[in-house]
């Protein structure tokens, strides 16, 4: 109608005294809009709460209680720990701490959830959000060739995987004269050759063992790290040169 009023598209701030929209303000029942901007209205709220603590406290005792009357305690649940195992939020079932990850958020230091379960999730969780996990892996791609040079992906690469760092690494190559531990050949740095010097560790505890050659490190990763296997490949040598001979 031609008789309606139609309200500012801003106003001035009561407390800073500087023009803004009205979606810097927030919405009374009263008369519609504060007088005061959202940003004064939290710094004033924040001298507030610092210059009276107690009061502050007090209020959020009459509002625990409050919502206390409105929501009675529920009964016990059951412990989260017992000698039987921990308990996963998701099957409901007691598991040994060894089937769950750490998680520095809770108490005990490890997860709410199983590997089992948590894997489950994550498969389901990833299958649903495909796109968005290969465009978030084409950006970390992106990002990790064009801004980081070779020593420092070199770097991060041992502290990520390994857990040591650059320095580290040169003093263990240091200690075996830049030798393989096995092939007792020289080895060079940052290159992607069969003489590459390789971090060695123990799949299963994650113990670093040495340093070996490219070459050397492959060989025992595809006999599965199993000295068994590795003396039947040596004999098996030894037989079939024999024979040759």
């Amino acid at each position: 109608m031609a008789g309606d009023i139609v309200p500012p598209e801003g106003r001035v701030c009561k407390m800073c005294g500087v023009w803004k929209p009205l979606s810097q303000y927030s919405l009374t029942k009263r008369d519609g809009y504060l007088a005061r901007c959202k940003r004064c209205c939290l710094d004033a709220g924040k001298r507030w709460r610092t210059t009276y603590p107690e009061k502050v406290k007090a209020a959020r005792r009459r509002a625990f209680i409050r919502w206390r009357e409105k929501n009675p305690r529920l009964p016990p649940r059951e412990p989260l720990v017992t000698k039987e195992g921990r308990l996963c939020s998701n099957c409901s079932q007691r598991w040994p701490e060894e089937n769950f990850t750490t998680d520095r958020r809770n108490a005990d230091g490890l997860s709410r959830r199983c590997k089992a379960c948590a894997k489950k999730m994550h498969a389901e969780w990833r299958a649903e959000n495909i796109e968005h996990v290969r465009e978030k892996s084409r950006r970390e791609r992106v990002d990790w060739y064009s801004t980081l040079s070779v020593e420092e992906r070199r770097q991060r690469l041992l502290k990520r995987k390994y857990g040591i760092s650059a320095e580290q690494f040169a003093s263990m190559l240091d200690a075996q004269s830049g030798k393989c531990a096995i092939c007792d050949k020289y080895m060079t740095m940052g290159n992607q050759k069969a003489d590459a010097a390789c971090v060695d560790h123990d799949h299963e505890t994650g113990r670093i063992r040495g340093v070996l050659c490219s070459r050397c490190n492959s060989a025992i990763g595809l006999l599965a790290d199993d000295a068994a296997l590795l003396r039947a490949a040596a004999d098996y040598l030894v037989r079939s040169h024999d024979d040759t001979c």
